[in-house]
């Protein structure tokens, strides 16, 4: 399974890897995967989600496509040094949160609240998050 961008709108879209086209949910237009830059490229569907949710965000995920990548990736979120902040993320965040404001987000990304919102917009979009009032949004 592979997570791709739309060369003409970038919104995101899981794949199955074999395939040659994919057509964008959101525009409409034709995906040729084979000349698309992957932003995963692998067997598990969590990681697949969580690249799709960052890279629909407006977040550029590391590429985890190479063997090496994936390892190095698979490595640092296993072993964290002694003191060394965690480096915060929208999966975890998403993950202990099941409803919260914009300013909740920005705030625990480092982010302003315009930023925020413009992120947790695109998540909307993208359908990994339902936002039953203006400004509070639940995780689907």
């Amino acid at each position: 399974m592979i997570v791709v961008a739309c060369t003409a709108c970038g919104f995101g879209r899981v794949a199955d890897a074999a395939s040659k086209k994919a057509k964008c949910a959101h525009c409409g237009k034709t995906i040729d995967l084979r000349k698309a830059v992957r932003h995963y490229d692998g067997d598990s569907a969590e990681a697949a989600r969580a690249a799709l949710f960052i890279l629909n965000a407006g977040m550029k995920p590391q590429s985890a496509s190479e063997p090496q990548n994936r390892e190095r990736v698979r490595r640092a979120s296993r072993a964290r040094a002694p003191g060394r902040v965690e480096r915060r993320s929208v999966e975890r965040f998403l993950a202990e949160h099941e409803s919260f404001r914009a300013e909740e987000f920005g705030a625990y990304l480092g982010i302003g609240e315009e930023e925020a919102g413009r992120k947790l917009d695109r998540l909307v979009e993208a359908g990994a998050l339902y936002s039953p009032t203006s400004g509070n949004y639940r995780v689907v």
